[in-house]
């Protein structure tokens, strides 16, 4: 199993949120996403702070196979989401345990399926490569 951290990116800290709530569940309806789990990141928290408020990020854990059906269902969501203004300004950084990152925006996420799929499984594979 494979983890990504998916945060949400272009919004103030309130609107993120609700477009993570919005992609984790429909991520979670995506029925033809094998995934293992998904959840909501808490903050962490500074010394002086109590309670750990929910960031805009979401852990997803799935299989290779997987990554095909993450990036048709990112793409169906950010086609939905460009007909709002948040949707507008929208972004996805993605970025593995191990420190590997990729910034997805919705223009990007408008290209071909298996140019993301393979720039996803790279990063998988090798985490630090698409730094």
């Amino acid at each position: 199993m494979a983890s990504l951290f998916l945060q949400i990116e272009g919004l103030e800290n309130e609107e993120a949120q609700k477009e993570a709530r919005s992609l984790r569940q429909w991520l979670e309806n995506d029925e033809d996403l094998d995934y293992d789990k998904i959840e909501t990141v808490r903050k962490e928290l500074a010394p002086d702070e109590a309670g750990g408020a929910l960031e805009a990020v979401l852990a997803v854990v799935l299989g290779a196979p997987a990554v095909v059906h993450l990036v048709k269902s990112l793409q169906v969501f950010f086609r939905e989401k460009t007909k709002t203004t948040n949707g507008q300004k929208l972004k996805i950084d993605i970025t593995t345990p191990n420190g590997g990152k990729l910034k997805i925006d919705a223009q990007q996420m408008n290209r071909d399926t298996a140019d993301l799929v393979r720039e996803i499984s790279a990063l998988l594979q090798n985490p630090k490569a698409s730094e």
